[in-house]
């Protein structure tokens, strides 16, 4: 299957194409999607929420329930949010892994998002 970018149409690897889905899937708001209403994550739910410890356990629940559901490609084992900028409401993530389609360990480093 040839696997391709978003933005360029040009060729991607497997993990360019994997973490290009998942922040797809991680920036796309539930019911945002027409044919496809339960796609994407619950993260525009918390925008309200005052940005403490608790923010960020449902943030990592959020997270890892959408990947669980709409990204086969990898069993999430750990979901780090090691900058948490409230006063500009920047999120960077780091996800662990299995990689299903060979089995390796990944790491996914620096998943940036705005909420």
């Amino acid at each position: 299957m040839v696997l391709m970018d978003r933005y360029t149409g040009k060729t991607i690897s497997d993990y360019a194409h994997l973490r290009q889905s998942i922040n797809t899937i991680l920036t796309t708001s539930i019911g945002s999607r027409l044919f496809v209403r339960d796609f994407g994550a619950a993260l525009v739910d918390l925008l309200d929420a005052p940005m403490n410890s608790a923010f960020l356990l449902s943030l990592r629940s959020a997270i890892a329930d959408a990947l669980e559901k709409y990204e086969p490609r990898i069993a999430i084992k750990k979901v780090d949010i090691p900058v948490f900028d409230s006063a500009n409401g920047v999120i960077v993530v780091r996800l662990q892994g299995v990689y299903l389609p060979n089995g390796d360990l990944i790491t996914l480093d620096n998943l940036e998002f705005t909420v």
